[in-house]
């Protein structure tokens, strides 16, 4: 007698669950699938392609673009290059700084970007990189805050400035002239071998800790200005005006050409201007307590009335200069290019003064 099976309670059969690992069948099944899938679907793409009715020609379609549609094309392009650099300008370029090298910076004119940035109220951009050369001639930057902004060898010429901080951002040769930057924040600010000539500081409060050396600062205006830990080092300020400005402490001016430069009332008390160039400078009235001037270029220059107390002028360049009321008292004088007669006959006032050469000098 055969017997029943009975199938009542007997455990449904699964080659996988989803608790159970899959097997090798399983993968391979799975992975099958779908590329049947994908090689059906490019079929049916092909074969649709195959049956459909081409769009009929009209007449229009086979002439060639015209100029003025060239144009259009052009100018949408640049429209949507201009849209992508605000993006990029909006995100902080400095964090890919890569996307923005396909951008020429002097083929972009920044001021569009920076106008619609404005329209947007996007004013506040912190550690914002520009490519090199960047084009902002005759941007308006007023009020943009433009903390750690790197310029390098950016055009800013006609571009206006006010009340705008570029505090601790390079503009590393980047050019400026004829800028008024008398409300600007340049705290740390890096001017090295930038162009700064006829730029107008007059008044400037936040110039701390600036770097200038090897700048073009030829005719600038530093009239009433006070600061501290500025480097002009190798600058051209040749003709530039400082007129009752604050030399701080930490100031350098050491090899500046200084030539024509006026200095009147100025306060440089412990001032750095070693072999620094002031032929024809005046400084007249100025006060320049302690100062460092050795091998100083003061050919001709006016310095009628300044104090030059204990003052450092070994081996400096005074043929010629006006030297009348001029405080030379504790001063070293030593090696200048004047005689001992000379120097008497002057008009100033060498109390205590070392005067001679070093192996025979002596105190007036």
């Amino acid at each position: 007698m055969k017997k029943t099976v009975n199938t009542t309670n007997s455990p449904a059969i699964h080659h996988h669950t989803p608790t159970s690992k899959p097997n090798k069948l399983s993968r391979f099944l799975k992975a099958l699938r779908k590329v049947s899938n994908n090689i059906y679907i490019r079929f049916v793409d092909l074969f649709c392609g195959c049956f459909s009715k081409p769009k009929p020609k009209t007449e229009n379609t086979k002439s060639k673009t015209t100029q003025g549609d060239s144009q259009a094309n052009c100018l949408s392009t640049a429209a949507k290059s201009t849209e992508e650099i605000m993006e990029l300008v909006e995100n902080h370029t400095y964090k890919h700084p890569a996307d923005l090298q396909k951008y020429h910076g002097a083929t972009i004119e920044y001021r569009h970007v920076f106008s619609q940035l404005r329209e947007k109220e996007k004013t506040v951009l912190t550690a914002l990189r520009l490519p090199e050369k960047a084009n902002l001639t005759n941007a308006n930057l007023d009020g943009f805050k433009l903390i750690w902004l790197n310029a390098q060898g950016a055009d800013f010429r006609g571009s206006t400035l006010k009340n705008t901080d570029i505090g601790c951002a390079g503009m590393f040769q980047a050019k400026l002239d004829d800028i008024d930057l008398r409300t600007t924040n340049l705290l740390s600010t890096n001017f090295r071998e930038a162009s700064l000539q006829n730029v107008n500081f007059s008044g400037n409060k936040w110039l701390d800790n600036v770097n200038f050396s090897e700048a073009n600062l030829q005719k600038a205006n530093f009239n009433e200005t006070k600061w501290v830990l500025v480097n002009f080092t190798q600058a051209n300020l040749e003709g530039a005006t400082f007129n009752n400005a604050i030399f701080g402490s930490g100031t350098q001016l050491s090899l500046a050409i200084l030539d024509q430069a006026e200095l009147q009332n100025a306060t440089c008390m412990g001032t750095s201007f070693y072999y620094a160039s002031l032929r024809g400078a005046n400084l007249e009235g100025a006060n320049c307590n302690s100062a460092n001037f050795k091998r100083v270029k003061l050919t001709g220059a006016i310095l009628t009335n300044a104090n030059f107390t204990g003052a450092d002028l070994t081996n400096a360049k005074l043929k010629g200069a006006n030297l009348k009321g001029t405080d030379f008292t504790n001063a070293d004088l030593r090696n200048v290019d004047m005689t001992e007669d000379e120097l008497l006959a002057s008009g100033a006032i060498l109390n205590g003064a070392k005067v001679g050469n070093d192996s025979t000098w002596k105190k007036l």
